[in-house]
């Protein structure tokens, strides 16, 4: 019962790591080149970050990273409870990852709202409010973060899917 609710988590936490670490991403919805884009995915790796950056978008990025490492944390964890969880469960909880997958679009109802609470929801501090001026916002411009939600309902949809047929898949093998 616990995997049917672990498996949204896992789902959302993983389609938002396949952006993050998504070169080709960055490359094509960005204002990065393709140095900037690897030496910031280095950073999320556990590199030094690059020194051009003030000390906001420093603080800011080590936030991110931060919680970029605590998602992976959370997808090892949760994905441990799937190998103990019965099949029918790991097909629910791909169906309640599909519903929320449908809801997802919301968000572009008042995208600038939905930003600003996902900052407030998962920051501590202000540092996400940088100048417009700032290299993280010259490079990261809202339109980024516009398709990459884009990106990530996407990406929810289709291992939304996968988690379905899979499970449907292993009962029929474990039925025969």
């Amino acid at each position: 019962m616990f995997s049917r609710f672990t498996i949204p988590i896992i789902i959302i936490l993983l389609s938002l790591n396949l952006i993050i670490f998504n070169i080709d991403f960055y490359e094509k919805e960005s204002n990065y080149d393709s140095s900037e884009i690897k030496d910031l995915l280095s950073y999320f790796s556990g590199s030094e970050l690059n020194p051009e950056y003030t000390i906001e978008e420093t603080i800011h990025l080590k936030d991110v990273r931060n919680l970029i490492w605590v998602s992976w944390g959370l997808i090892i964890l949760l994905s441990i409870t799937l190998f103990f969880s019965p099949t029918k469960d790991i097909i629910y909880g791909g169906i309640i990852s599909l519903i929320i997958t449908l809801f997802l679009p919301v968000i572009f109802l008042s995208f600038d709202s939905a930003f600003i609470l996902f900052h407030k929801l998962l920051f501590t501090n202000n540092y996400w409010l940088l100048p417009s001026t700032s290299k993280l916002i010259q490079m990261l411009p809202e339109k980024f973060f516009i398709e990459a939600a884009k990106q990530l309902i996407f990406n929810n949809l289709i291992l939304s899917l996968f988690t379905i047929i899979l499970g449907i898949k292993i009962r029929k093998g474990i039925k025969q």
